[in-house]
Formats: structure tokens, C-alpha cells, sequence
């Protein structure tokens, strides 16, 4: 393997050298494509209560010191193929900063501007660490906690098995005592996990499963290229929406009643959805998987980049049942895992869709692991005071529309999309639609597809107002131009 001219081996300050994930790779290309975009840059903060500073600064060296993939950086300069290289020791810093005498409304205020600040910093992907922690000082007794790091690092299960640990080594120097974690298994192992794969077998695959899928699902309201929707900021922006925790445990049961998955239930919305946008009965989009192959050894608590991103091909055919599509999706997604390997530029290449075309542009994630977002385990204790519940989230990928959801008493339901494509307002119709979808579903799931209403109360009755509510209950699983080309 070449190595990067950067590098001086001779000094013993390298561990390992090897090459980038296919998911890698692509996430190198788009940031090296459009640089000044911020593209793949996370970044939360969060309240934190009784916070020992010492102790969580020692913390972060330690988890550093522990974690290859924490000590990584990515070259490709005058190199034939890029490379990522684990450094022997980097020196990890946890910025602080004190707010204590500042006003609530201003600290909130300043927490947004260190936020932008912080992600138009980025990062250089060629010095590691490629993580930075702040700490900021509201009260004696309150902080916030900002963590930013650049994707190509580490998924989201990763950073759960992160916070886990870190909140382990916490609160063991807290106590004094060894924090007893195993020696943590290196991200390497799944690279050389990948060069063991059948990717002729991967070909044979997604060529049949994307037979006969021609040109990608237009996404509603959209307005490529339009850049005037930019008005300062982000270029990304997200939205939430809730469902009710009578909704959501309706949701629940149903999935509990028909063995399927909150993940399924999800996609299969979605689905639904576009098909009423778009007028078409086969959609596309993608989803993201952990990649995480059970038959590699310890998978589970090894931090780095496994996720992938693969499309989702489905026929959403008005006449069909419910329960027995969205089983029939589950079967193709335990079927796709054999396959979750597969390069998407190459499951690109093996379908019909023009080169140059994006086979997808919109993605659905449902997080079903225990996430920092989620304030989820951090073995720390009965006495640990440091709750991390997420204050802000942002992020940003190459795709223009992404749709987020998780697990708890209320579903929530969160689009992260391009302020060039999409209006702020366009965003809202679309959540509000995908949620009356959703309720729609909790009230009678034995309906077939087309029976589902996608309209939102205030929808209803407007059309009550206009043709009579006989008229608009049986208009109500109508898209908007039917329902135009209906009052036409």
C-alpha cells in the first residue's frame, strides 16, 4: 500500500495504515467535491447538571487514548488510493468556556452563534483528532455540552458505545477506581471483513431487485436550483413533528401484534406517501443500515463508520393489504442483509437508471439503538448527574431530504433538508402529511393502501367547507392535485 508522504513512519507515531470503508470513500468524495458545503459535520449539545470537570476532562483522554478510530485521520494527496491512519498518541483538549455571569436569554443566544461558529470551523480531515468536546459554564451547577466530529469517523451506534464508555471511565475516576472496559477491537478488523465479500453475488442481487426501476421518485414540492429559498445560514435546516402517545402505542401494538418492525412501519409510510406525491406505483428512496455482519466477532462494540445507505424499491399498489405488505417488506429487508456490504455506487451502476442521475434523493433512518440524543444508558450510576438530553442536533449529508424517527412514548418524526430545494413550509405539509399517514394507520390498519388519509384536520375541513362532508370523506385519501383537479 502507498503510503501518504506526510507520514513519518521512522518516528514511530503511527499504529496503522488501511484503506477507507466504500461508505468512506464516498463521504471523502462529497466533502472533497464541495468543501465549503460542511458536509458530514455532527454536531449536538446538550444540558449537563453537577458536572466533576476534572474528572470528564481526564475522561476524553482516556476514551481517546482506548479508541483507534478516535485517533484517525484520512489522506489522499499524491496517493493512488486514500487512506486512513491510526496515530500511536493524540492529545485530546476539552475547550471551556464561561458563561456564568451572562444572562439566560443571551446564554441561549450565544450557544447558537459558538454552534455556527463551530461548524464553519470543520474540520482538516488530515489532523486528528477530528472530534472536539466543549464544555461551557451557565451556573455553578450547570453546562452545556457541545460535541462535534466529522462522520466519516463513526455512526450513531458507534457514539452510543461511546457515551457509554465515557460516562464508565467518568464515573470510576470520580470513585478512584479502574474503569475495567476490555481492550477495545479495532475498526480495521471490519476492513478486512469487507475484502473477504462476494460483491459478483452482491451484482446478482440488486440487479433483480432493481429491474425495470428507470429514473428516481420526484420528491414533493420541489424546487432544485433555486437558491433564492437560501436566506442566510445553513444551507440544511430540520423540522419536527410528534405523534400522541395514544398514536404512538397504537403504532406499537401493531407492530407488536404483526411481528414486524418500527424500522418497517416507517419505510412503508413513506412509501405510501410518495407514491401519492409522485402519482407513480413504484417508488424508490433510500435507507440506511448499520452493516454491522453478525459473523464478525465483537461487531457490536466496535466504534467506527459501519452504517450504509441502500435504496428501497417497492410497489405501493392501491388494492393491497396493509399488514401483508409491510410483511412482505420486512422478508426483502431481512433478505437485503446479506448484501448491507454493497457499495452504493456500485448498486448504482448495476441498475437502469441513467449515469449521472441519483438512483434516490430522499432517505429514511429510523434510529433503533440507544443514542446520546435519546439520553440512553451511560453506565454511570445511581449518583451520575450528568444527563445528557439533547438540547440541539445538527447535520448535515448529500441527500436533499432525509426523514428521522426513534423509538419512544411519542414517535417523533424529524426531516433534515436542503434550504435550496425545499421551503421551510413545504417541509411542514410534508411531516403533517406523513403524520395524519401514520394516524390514519393506528386507527384502522386492516384498510388497503389507497384507504389511508394523508389529510390533516384543518384540510378536512376545509373541504367541508367546499364540497360537503360526504364528498370530502370520500376524497380523503387523495393527493393534493387530485383533490384540485376534483374542485376544477
Amino acid at each position: 500500500m502507498q503510503l501518504p508522504p506526510e507520514i513519518d513512519l521512522r518516528a514511530a507515531e503511527v499504529d496503522d495504515i488501511f484503506e477507507l470503508s466504500p461508505m468512506q470513500e464516498g463521504m471523502l468524495f462529497h466533502v472533497l467535491y464541495e468543501p465549503s458545503a460542511g458536509m458530514y459535520f455532527q454536531q449536538i449539545a446538550a444540558p449537563i447538571k453537577g458536572i466533576d470537570v476534572e474528572a470528564f476532562d481526564q475522561a476524553w483522554q482516556i476514551l481517546v487514548d482506548r479508541q483507534p478510530v478516535l485517533r484517525t485521520s484520512f489522506h489522499w494527496k499524491d496517493l493512488a488510493e486514500p487512506v486512513q491512519v491510526v496515530h500511536r498518541k493524540v492529545t485530546f483538549t476539552v475547550e471551556h468556556l464561561d458563561w456564568e455571569n451572562m444572562p439566560p436569554l443571551e446564554q441561549k443566544h450565544r450557544l447558537a452563534e459558538f454552534m455556527q461558529q463551530d461548524r464553519e470551523r470543520g474540520f482538516d480531515l488530515e489532523k486528528p483528532p477530528l472530534l472536539r468536546v466543549t464544555l461551557i459554564k451557565t451556573s455553578p451547577e450547570n453546562f452545556y455540552f457541545v460535541r462535534s466530529h466529522h462522520h466519516i469517523l463513526m455512526d450513531g451506534w458507534s457514539g452510543s458505545i461511546l457515551f457509554r464508555q465515557l460516562f464508565k471511565i467518568y464515573n470510576t475516576l470520580r470513585h478512584r477506581r479502574a474503569h475495567g472496559l476490555p481492550d477495545s477491537k479495532p475498526y480495521r478488523s471490519y476492513i478486512d471483513w469487507l475484502k473477504r465479500q462476494d460483491l459478483t453475488a452482491a451484482e446478482t442481487y440488486w440487479r433483480s431487485h432493481l429491474e425495470g426501476f428507470a429514473a428516481p421518485t420526484p420528491l414533493p414540492e420541489d424546487h432544485s436550483g433555486h437558491r433564492s429559498l437560501v436566506r442566510g445560514g445553513d444551507q440544511f435546516d430540520h423540522r419536527y413533528v410528534y405523534l400522541t402517545e395514544e398514536v404512538t402505542s397504537a403504532l406499537d401494538d401493531l407492530v407488536r401484534t404483526h411481528r414486524l418492525t418500527h424500522n418497517t412501519l416507517l419505510q412503508g409510510a413513506w412509501a405510501i406517501l410518495l407514491g401519492r406525491y409522485s402519482g407513480q406505483d413504484q417508488v424508490c428512496f433510500g435507507t440506511v443500515v448499520s452493516g454491522r455482519p453478525a459473523d464478525l466477532e465483537g461487531v457490536e462494540e466496535i466504534v467506527g463508520l459501519f452504517m450504509n445507505t441502500l435504496p428501497v424499491r417497492l410497489q405501493v399498489g392501491e388494492d393491497q393489504k396493509l399488514i401483508p405488505w409491510l410483511q412482505k417488506l420486512m422478508m426483502q429487508q431481512i433478505e437485503m442483509r446479506s448484501f448491507e456490504y454493497s457499495p452504493l455506487v456500485k448498486v448504482q451502476g448495476w441498475s437502469e437508471v441513467k449515469r449521472g442521475q441519483p438512483l434516490f434523493e430522499s432517505i429514511v433512518v429510523f434510529e433503533n439503538f440507544t443514542s446520546e440524543k435519546s439520553g440512553g444508558d451511560k453506565s454511570g450510576g445511581e449518583d451520575d448527574k450528568s444527563s445528557a438530553l439533547p438540547l440541539v442536533s445538527k447535520e448535515r449529508t448529500n441527500y436533499p431530504l432525509g426523514l428521522v424517527s426513534a423509538p419512544g412514548t411519542r414517535m417523533f418524526l424529524r426531516a433534515i433538508y436542503d434550504r435550496t430545494r425545499f421551503h421551510p413550509d413545504a417541509i411542514g405539509r410534508i411531516l403533517d402529511h406523513l403524520r395524519a399517514l401514520l394516524e390514519s394507520i393506528a386507527a384502522q390498519p386492516d384498510q388497503a393502501l389507497g384507504d389511508f388519509s394523508m389529510l390533516t384536520a384543518p384540510e378536512r375541513e376545509l373541504l367541508t367547507e367546499n364540497r360537503g362532508s360526504d364528498v370530502a370523506a370520500s376524497e380523503a385519501g387523495l393527493c393534493a392535485h387530485q383533490l384540485f383537479e376534483l374542485q376544477a
